[in-house]
């Protein structure tokens, strides 16, 4: 359908023609000198102020923080005059603070945009259109049909800063004679406060899109709601871009809306591939599990040589036992010793109490005294020296029984580890003919006798034992130096072995190279399908603007059809090109995986032949 005006969008729906309304967005956006700001405020016209919004709510809160609320939370301006005009507190006359507005005042018109030219000499007295074009200008960020002309300037400007609602009355006088020295100041004032306005309404609208551009994907229900709400605020101002026929600023919200579903895409897919690499983790677990599973039978034989050892180690505490019995026996024979001396003791106490007693009781000469005195004293001398002497022998002895009762227990388990040796030497097979030719048995009642042989159960350690285990250790010798002959072909096996994991790793290295080179092939072949795709979506768009303007339906259907055509066509190419480049990353990765595994399986097999040779080694060194 063709526009009636080309300058003017019409509306979807019919229009009251007694008043006027604008849009109040959620928030602000930031201040681009291209663009211009949605309106905050319902529009008053006509004596007659609208409903106000939720925003609209914020922002008084904002600018009047000293306003008292209502006891249910919100308030409502009284139509009625107020009995007392409020001071302003801003010391607005004095010409410290007006430079300091000017200076505000001009570096937000230079940083905004502003398009005619201005200056600090301007701002000091402006004229009436300088001033009527400065208020447009920053009222127009609020509102963009401020002042179009439909009511007079002042009435407008008066009536937008009530519905701002600053807390000051503006003059409509004062707003005729702008630039007059008792005017200017009260209004330069009113001009600092809308622009610390639009600044809290910046700041807040950034705070909004900075947390959501830090905010993480925590949930698929997260992300959709915070996309329904960029797309709220998109079509909140877009529609207003639509009525203000502003096709820059319409064109830049929807690429701003578009890169901001890119931004939760990427997000997207970044968590697509860290799921993906965890998945790939855990299978190598289980991969890495089921290669354990199967080192279960030499655990199993090393748990039977374990329990194998630990039955020898319960023989080992019995007889411990049976050591620690005979102590504690002779501990008790010891206790019951000293419980007889120390009655022994008492009753000698006991006599010297009763002798003292009876010192007491008779009757002594001076010399008397003197002499026992000395003999007491001669006496309690010989005592200590006895007692010494007894605590000496004490001490003695039991050194020398401690460290018999050691060295008993170190021959004991010299005999049981000569027995276990026998054993393993298998000199013992002569059982049946002598069973006592070379097995030891320790008596210990037998060590007065002076015989060695009687106390080993009668085993000639010298005579028959010793050559033996001599002629035993020529051939182990033999047997050794056999061993180390095969180490050394074992090691000469495993330098061949390492030269040709060597040459493994190489062949897995270029096959690394080959990979990356596909890679870098595959992503440089996808990016010109891409520039290529995006040059034809180009060109469609500008060839739909060109149809849009044509009237021939046919005509526009064929060249839809034929520009689908060929988008349908590149689209196949690039996916044929993106499979052909998966099926050969497949195939070099499948060679890659045989390469690991067969140096895996290499690897594990030099490991365990180094095990058995060391396993053979430390056998023959322990035997």
């Amino acid at each position: 359908m063709p526009r009636r005006n080309p300058s003017r969008r019409t509306t979807l729906g019919g229009l009251d023609a007694n008043r006027r309304k604008s849009l109040a967005p959620e928030g602000a956006r930031k201040k681009k000198p291209s663009k211009q700001r949605m309106s905050m405020i319902p529009r008053m016209a006509g004596g007659e102020a609208f409903g106000g919004s939720e925003n609209e709510a914020t922002v008084q809160r904002c600018a009047t923080p000293s306003r008292r609320k209502s006891n249910g939370g919100e308030w409502r301006q009284s139509l009625a005059p107020q009995a007392a005009l409020k001071p302003d507190p801003r010391p607005i006359a004095e010409k410290s603070y007006m430079t300091s507005c000017i200076n505000s005042l001009l570096q937000y018109l230079v940083s905004s945009g502003y398009e005619h030219p201005v200056s600090r000499k301007t701002l000091s007295r402006p004229s009436g259109r300088d001033f009527n074009q400065i208020v447009t200008f920053i009222l127009r960020c609020i509102d963009p049909s401020f002042n179009d002309g439909t009511q007079k300037f002042e009435d407008e400007v008066a009536m937008a800063f009530k519905s701002l609602g600053y807390p000051y009355p503006i003059s409509k006088t004062a707003l005729v004679a702008a630039g007059s020295p008792h005017t200017w100041p009260t209004l330069l004032a009113a001009l600092m406060w809308l622009i610390e306005l639009l600044g809290c309404e910046d700041s807040q609208e950034e705070d909004i899109l900075r947390n959501e551009d830090d905010a993480t994907m925590n949930s698929l229900e997260e992300i959709e709601s915070r996309s329904e709400k960029a797309f709220f605020r998109y079509l909140n101002k877009a529609y207003v871009a639509f009525l203000s026929a502003d096709d820059p600023q319409y064109e830049a919200l929807e690429e701003a809306l578009v890169e901001y579903f890119e931004k939760d895409n990427l997000k997207i897919e970044g968590e697509f591939q860290r799921v993906t690499e965890t998945n790939m983790e855990i299978q190598e677990e289980i991969k890495q599990l089921l290669r354990n599973g199967e080192e279960l039978p030499e655990l199993k034989q090393r748990r039977e040589d374990y329990a194998t050892d630990l039955e020898k180690f319960y023989d080992l505490v019995k007889k411990l036992e049976e050591h620690k019995a005979t102590l504690r026996k002779k501990v008790e024979e010891r206790t019951a010793e000293l419980v007889k001396r120390e009655e022994g003791l008492q009753q000698i106490t006991a006599q010297i109490d009763a002798l003292k007693r009876q010192v007491q009781s008779q009757e002594f000469s001076v010399e008397d005294i003197r002499r026992m005195q000395k003999e007491k004293v001669r006496q309690e001398e010989s005592i200590a020296r006895a007692a010494g002497a007894k605590n000496e022998q004490n001490k003695a002895l039991w050194e020398v029984s401690t460290e018999l009762s050691q060295r008993v227990d170190q021959l004991r388990e010299t005999v049981e580890k000569y027995n276990w040796k026998v054993m393993e030497l298998h000199l013992s097979a002569e059982r049946d003919s002598n069973q006592n030719k070379y097995e030891l048995e320790l008596h210990t009642d037998l060590a007065q006798v002076g015989d060695p042989a009687k106390i080993f159960n009668g085993v000639d350690i010298k005579g028959s034992v010793l050559p033996m285990v001599f002629s035993l250790k020529c051939d182990f010798a033999e047997k050794c130096a056999n061993a180390k002959r095969d180490t050394l072909k074992l090691l000469d096996q495993k330098e061949q072995t390492e030269k040709a994991t060597a040459h493994a790793t190489d062949c897995v290295k270029e096959l690394d190279v080959k990979s990356k080179e596909c890679e870098q092939l595959h992503r440089q072949e996808s990016a010109e399908n891409e520039m290529v795709l995006s040059n034809r979506l180009k060109e469609v768009d500008a060839i739909e603007t060109k149809v849009f303007s044509l009237r021939d339906p046919m005509a526009i259907e064929a060249a839809i059809s034929k520009y689908t055509s060929q988008c349908e066509k590149l689209e196949k190419l690039r996916l044929n090109h993106h499979n052909e480049i998966l099926s050969k990353k497949k195939a070099i990765q499948a060679e890659l995986d045989l390469a690991l595994r067969a140096l895996a399986e290499q690897k594990e097999y030099i490991q365990n032949q180094l095990y058995d040779l060391e396993g053979h080694i430390q056998r023959q060194q322990e035997a």
